[in-house]
C-alpha cells in the first residue's frame, strides 16, 4: 500500500509471465546465486 518501485528494481525481479493471462497472472522466480551480490 503506497509502497513504489522502481523501474530498474522492477528490472532486477525474474518474473515470469503464465500461460494463462499472463498479462496478470504470473510467477516471481528466485534469482541465481551470483545476481543477488
Amino acid at each position: 500500500a503506497g509502497i513504489k518501485v522502481s523501474d530498474e528494481e522492477l528490472a532486477e525481479l525474474a518474473i515470469e509471465r503464465d500461460e494463462f493471462h499472463g498479462e496478470w497472472n504470473y510467477r516471481l522466480r528466485p534469482r541465481e546465486p551470483s545476481a543477488i551480490m
